[in-house]
């Protein structure tokens, strides 16, 4: 009978162990194909829209509030953002701005945008890259004082 335990107790700890051993770390390929994908900044090309839901605490000039925006942008798949536009609402006062700047990506889809507006107002925005260029989830990270999340997508490619 005190074999019979012993067999039991050493198969719930074994049987723990796949478990918890299956859960806390990923499987080895689906490890290799997310690491099958290799991005570069030449995957940002063509015409964007974009929306950005900010939550302002402090960042001169802008007013402490909640912010929203929506644009557009072209990138020449060189890591350039050109001929930017956005309509925003600051804490309920519209603004229209227009931007350029660059962007890059490296090998494993994380990518950082610099932008300047008309104002001289200069951004860093710090996200990731998905469907081959065609998407873009980001975060504002520069200048401080702001919480936004924003999401980029492609509008120029064919379906």
């Amino acid at each position: 009978m005190k074999n019979v335990m012993l067999l039991v107790l050493a198969g719930l700890l074994v049987g723990t162990g796949f478990f918890f051993s299956a859960t806390l770390y990923p499987a080895r390929a689906e490890a290799q194909q997310t690491s099958a994908t290799t991005c570069r900044t030449e995957m940002i090309s063509g015409s964007y829209v974009y929306s950005i839901q900010d939550t302002i605490i402090f960042s001169p000039p802008f007013p402490p509030g909640p912010a929203a925006l929506v644009g557009g942008f072209q990138a020449d798949g060189h890591g350039n953002l050109l001929h930017g536009q956005d309509h925003a609402s600051f804490a309920g006062t519209p603004l229209d701005r227009t931007f350029s700047g660059t962007i890059t990506v490296d090998a494993t889809c994380f990518t950082i945008a610099q932008v300047t507006d008309n104002l001289g107002n200069h951004f860093t925005f710090k996200g990731m890259v998905s469907d081959s260029g065609g998407s873009i989830r980001f975060v504002q990270t520069a200048p401080t004082g702001s919480v936004a999340l924003g999401e980029a997508h492609r509008s120029d490619k064919e379906d």
